[in-house]
């Protein structure tokens, strides 16, 4: 049985498609969000590079058209974060709205086979039969192309029914995450990470990762020096922190 989501916005799904080439060599690379209940297309964009602020960009615009999902499923590309030993960008804004990220298992593309199918058809029903020539062209055509992708095209899948005729948007708004946003929790001390990506306990510096560079983040003293790191009631990594270090000036 193909695997589908109870409800609208449960999932959504996101992945950079192929790259294709305009007339002066520079390259677009389109972005599709897909919900996976009703396979409604929340957001098609043309993007000018495959980068995490890309995906930020495109996710932010579906964000406020339709409100929130509960989840985003990607792969592990290094747009979205490829470990979880090093906590992406992405991943710390999804989490900083209340979304679980999901990454499909490596060399698995069948994970997000219902974005595999779809980019094979954007690519022959609408990239294949157009030679635009900049990224503010084709952005017009692949949300043209998404309109009758959602409203006028059946989907054998859905017993030739619409996307629009299963979707309906969140009731979940969008809101700008709050970088200084504290935890509550006894015993919670908080830490903002710096450029480095990393806080200080006790005057030792603990290593917590690149995409929370900004953000505030909590720890907690477990016992024996042992302390948990969490951003949003997550955990992100552990120290052990036996003695307070020699005092030395912040760099």
């Amino acid at each position: 049985m193909r695997f589908e989501r109870g409800e609208p916005n449960d999932l959504w799904q996101i992945d950079f498609s192929a790259p294709f080439s305009l007339g002066d060599g520079s390259k677009v690379w389109p972005v599709p969000v897909l919900d996976d209940h009703s396979r409604y297309c929340v957001g098609l964009f043309a993007a000018r590079d495959c980068s995490g602020a890309s995906a930020l960009a495109s996710i932010s615009q579906a964000y406020r058209r339709y409100g929130l999902p509960n989840e985003m499923l990607s792969d592990h590309g290094s747009a979205f974060g490829v470990s979880r030993q090093n906590i992406s960008a992405f991943t710390t804004h999804l989490w900083a709205l209340g979304i679980g990220h999901t990454q499909g298992r490596y060399a698995h593309p069948q994970t997000q086979g219902k974005l595999e199918r779809f980019n094979r058809t954007l690519r022959g029903e609408c990239i294949d039969r157009h030679d635009y020539t900049s990224v503010d062209d084709w952005s017009k055509c692949f949300e043209e192309y998404r309109l009758l992708y959602n409203e006028t095209r059946p989907h054998e899948a859905l017993g030739d029914e619409t996307p629009a005729s299963r979707y309906k948007p969140s009731e979940r708004a969008f809101a700008e995450p709050d970088r200084d946003h504290r935890e509550h929790g006894e015993g919670l001390v908080h830490r903002r990470v710096d450029v480095s990506g990393r806080i200080w306990l006790l005057q030792h510096p603990v290593k917590v990762g690149n995409g929370l560079c900004g953000w505030i983040v909590a720890a907690k003293h477990e016992g024996q020096g042992v302390w948990t790191v969490q951003f949003r009631g997550r955990p992100i990594c552990q120290a052990v922190l036996a003695k307070l270090a020699p005092y030395r000036p912040r760099p």
